[in-house]
């Protein structure tokens, strides 16, 4: 593979000069990085001994995307891969996890609630709605001291939008675009006394683009509601309730597939003390899934059919003991269901319970010292401690440094172990079984990093990484599966990631802004029961990202030109079939033409680079992303 950081990092190191240098105008996607808190002790990103980043509202909506993984493309080093329209399969993970085929690498919360499936652990991106977001956080590293099994790569912390504190308003947006794309919304709420609404309905939809299974089309077309109730009991209390329900249906790489998924979410706040930020949460909630897949490439026809839940809740206690110490803990416990029909029969269901501390303590008024521990006990395997320590020092105003080393872990899930059904091997129908005896991969991690925030218009980040991973589960051939043979999972490797991450924004004045980030990923498989994997890259892992971007505003318009580069990536774990590398340009404009009334412009994949997706799993089958799309919309808002 050809290593092509030399054209990237000169336009990097250009841009980061531009952040140290900047004037005033903060490009519009900067947020006063004071505001913003993460984790479950609620700190200030600049407090935070982690690499983190938060995309806002004002950046959801610019971004244009018509589900959430869009809304994405500015996180350093995430692993983004998909066909690049509505419902079409998304992969996102972070930090080089990546070799699995699905979403799994990292833990996905909103507003509390645990999104990943019961079945597979998986995070359907395409499918989450990005108009009910108010704002996401990514932090990057392990996070199970705090939540749990699942987040290997990181967290990936969604706030849905509410009404709390503001005026009544109502918005509706309508966009078009080439490959039959529509997408519409209509949302509305605001504060009512003690009481605060929000709800949004929203319909998208596409009329494919790609032939892909048995001849058909990527296309898909859905539809979603939410909404957000809360009710502020006094002022020491507060208790919220969502719901939502999204329902689809179309073709992805497999065959035709629809889906219905609905959920609940309730939340109690109580304010100990306001102004120490001590408070006591309670949030209970239940999701549920219900998936049918008709997978034509197999003859006879497949059909999955798949019900899942997961239903939980969790007790989080914040005190603040005195001036200079932080502390969170609590617990939580959740029970996963699956009611599958697949080539086989699952019905099963299990807990999963855990106990939480961690806390910060000033050491000095420059250096704070941040430790935690979980405890897990899930019902099929033996109870784990997760441990993390971190320490970070405020070099100098505005600057901090930071350096952790924590454990994360991943609970095989119930397909790991029980799944029964068959995988098209080149137009072979191949079993595929689960293994119950498969124990959790563990995952430890280490990162020391620097930040500067020069004032709200600019500013940069390094961070250097390095993950440890042992009891790596794969897919292995064993002949003893009826009934000449088929594919199992097993505890079959060892592995490591270790990279650079950079970033950098700046405000350059007369309301323009710069931003550019460069990942340097390095994966390998360490260990392995197949020899031919033995030293590999891990496969989907783009061992180069890259990004860069100028945006120009002012009070009533917002134009951006980005283009992010990936190098080649392997398709499978022998390094045999590569990706290829490609630079995708996109544009986005807005332009407030009434008081009330915006018309928007994205255009992406600007130049119609063409290049294949991360699903190229046999020689001929690869499917390449989108070409050149164009969504034209307007937003009206009172």
């Amino acid at each position: 593979m050809k290593n092509p950081s030399c054209r990237v990092l000169p336009a990097f190191l250009l841009l980061a000069a531009l952040a140290a240098a900047a004037g005033t105008n903060p490009p519009p996607s900067s947020l006063p990085p004071v505001v913003v808190t993460a984790g479950r002790l609620g700190l200030p990103l600049t407090n935070l001994p982690a690499s983190a980043q938060t995309v806002a509202r004002p950046d959801i909506e610019a971004s244009g995307a018509t589900s959430l993984d869009g809304a994405l493309d500015r996180i350093v080093g995430a692993e983004r891969e998909s066909y690049g329209l509505p419902g079409a399969g998304v992969k996102f993970d972070l930090r080089g996890l990546a070799w699995d085929y699905q979403s799994k690498s990292a833990l996905v919360l909103m507003d509390g609630r645990r999104v990943n499936e019961a079945f597979q652990g998986n995070v359907e991106f395409a499918q989450l709605p990005p108009g009910n977001v108010e704002q996401v956080t990514v932090i990057r590293g392990p996070g199970s001291c705090a939540y749990g099994s699942g987040a290997l790569g990181g967290v990936v912390d969604v706030r849905m939008r509410s009404g709390l504190g503001l005026e009544p308003f109502a918005e509706a947006s309508a966009a078009g675009g080439n490959y039959a794309t529509f997408a519409g919304r209509a949302a509305g709420g605001g504060q009512f006394g003690p009481f605060d609404l929000y709800a949004g309905a929203g319909h998208v939809r596409t009329g494919g683009y790609r032939p892909v299974a048995g001849g058909s089309e990527v296309e898909w077309d859905a539809e979603d509601i939410f909404a957000n109730l809360g009710w502020t009991a006094g002022p020491n209390d507060l208790f919220r309730v969502q719901g939502g329900y999204y329902t689809g249906e179309g073709t992805d790489r497999e065959g035709p597939r629809t889906v219905e998924r609905s959920f609940g979410n309730g939340a109690w706040r109580h304010r100990w003390d306001s102004g120490r930020g001590e408070e006591l949460t309670v949030r209970a909630y239940d999701t549920y899934e219900h998936s049918v897949y008709d997978v034509m490439a197999l003859d006879p026809v497949l059909v999955r059919d798949y019900r899942l839940r997961t239903t939980g809740g969790e007790v989080q206690e914040t005190l603040r003991p005195r001036d200079g110490l932080r502390l969170a803990f609590g617990g939580d416990l959740r029970r996963d269901a699956a009611d599958n029909e697949d080539f086989g029969r699952l019905d099963r269901s299990e807990w999963a319970a855990g106990l939480f501390a961690e806390g910060d303590l000033d050491l000095t008024d420059r250096l704070v010292l941040s430790l935690g521990a979980r405890f897990d006990k899930h019902e099929e395997f033996a109870g784990r401690v997760s441990p993390r320590a971190a320490l970070l020092c405020r070099v100098l105003p505005g600057m901090e440094w930071y350096a952790s080393a924590a454990t994360a872990y991943r609970t095989p899930g119930l397909s790991d172990r029980y799944i029964r059904t068959l995988f098209d091997a080149g137009g072979f129908p191949l079993p595929i079984v689960g293994n119950p005896g498969l124990k959790p991969t563990i995952l430890t991690a280490y990162e020391t990093g620097v930040r500067q925030h020069l004032g709200r218009d600019a500013g940069w980040s390094l961070a250097l990484f390095r993950n440890d991973i042992r009891d790596r589960f794969d897919f292995v051939f064993d002949p003893t599966v009826p009934p000449f043979g088929g594919l199992t999972q097993a505890n079959a490797s060892r592995a490591y990631t270790q990279g650079v991450e950079a970033e950098g924004h700046a405000g350059l004045g007369a309301g323009f802004g710069v931003f550019a980030d460069l990942a340097l990923t390095q994966g390998r498989i360490a260990a392995a029961a197949d020899p031919s994997v033995r030293g590999r890259q891990i496969n989907n892992l783009a061992p180069v990202k890259a990004g860069a971007g100028i945006a120009w505003h002012t009070d009533r318009q917002r134009h951006g030109l980005a283009v992010r580069y990936e190098g080649e990536r392997y398709a499978d774990a022998a390094n045999t079939r590569e990706l290829d590398a490609h630079a995708v340009l996109d544009w986005t404009s807005r332009v407030a033409v009434a008081p009330h009334l915006t018309l928007t412009l994205n255009v992406w994949n600007l130049l119609d680079e063409s290049y294949r997706v991360y699903d190229l799993t046999a020689p001929g089958s690869s499917i390449r992303a989108a070409g050149r799309r164009l969504l034209l919309g307007a937003e009206a808002k009172f």
